[in-house]
């Protein structure tokens, strides 16, 4: 059985981590050194750095950030997302020391392109991230750059269901540092044997358990909770059944 991942999730604008609420409020928490460090020590399976004013600004992804973060010489799993609008701009992630990137935005404005990615890199090299919101029992997606909902392209589900997308990772906006606000019913639109990392308001041991027991969902990312609890990745895992995750 493949183990299933507690994933720390440091959220970074302007050079400095945050605490996101809602992708509109953020609170400001540190350097990132700090808080990977912090997650190293915890000994999460692997950490997310998201760049969220990367893209916005077209300013590529941050280089010289993964460049300090890798020179720490961590031994967790590293995915980037933030600015990546090509081929080019992934592949530079990866040198500088990523194991993985993370397409977002890039689904929406040119999917051929994050498919080329994939092509590249390798599927398990990279991980689809869409932030999606229930509204009137629809699932839409969330366009954080114009701050706009839509329906779900189908064919980002497609490249992701043909395996050219090794992961998705859900993100519930709407509930975005929230505690205990991840909505379970946005997995209901996914199939089972679906290959979902879930994020955005996940903060309880119980919470995490329900969760991790989803056939369709492969990682449980966090990050506003993780930042104030310590021992937090080993109380969650404590509370997991020893086959399904990594100890």
């Amino acid at each position: 059985m493949i183990k299933k991942r507690i994933i720390g999730v440091i959220t970074v604008k302007n050079s400095i981590v945050v605490q996101s609420i809602k992708y509109s409020n953020y609170l400001p928490i540190g350097s990132p050194e700090v808080s990977i460090e912090n997650l190293e020590r915890w000994q999460v399976d692997e950490i997310i750095i998201k760049n969220i004013d990367r893209s916005k600004s077209n300013l590529g992804p941050d280089l010289n950030l993964i460049s300090r973060i890798a020179s720490m010489g961590m031994t967790t799993p590293l995915a980037y997302a933030g600015g990546i609008r090509n081929c080019e701009d992934a592949v530079s992630v990866i040198r500088s020391g990523a194991e993985r990137v993370v397409v977002d935005s890039l689904l929406i404005k040119n999917l051929k392109e994050a498919i080329r990615i994939s092509e590249i890199l390798g599927s398990q090299a990279v991980i689809g991230s869409i932030p999606l919101a229930l509204k009137n029992k629809e699932l839409l997606h969330f366009n954080y750059i114009d701050r706009t909902y839509d329906n779900i392209n189908k064919q980002i589900l497609e490249a992701f269901e043909s395996g050219k997308i090794s992961e998705l990772m859900i993100i519930d906006h709407m509930n975005d540092g929230v505690e205990n606000g991840f909505q379970e019913k946005l997995l209901d639109h996914f199939k089972d044997n679906s290959n979902l990392i879930v994020f955005g308001g996940i903060s309880s041991n119980n919470q995490v358990k329900k969760l991790m027991n989803k056939d369709s969902v492969v990682g449980v990312a966090i990050g506003n909770f993780l930042n104030y609890r310590e021992h937090s990745v080993n109380l969650f895992k404590s509370n997991l059944d020893s086959k399904l995750v990594r100890f």
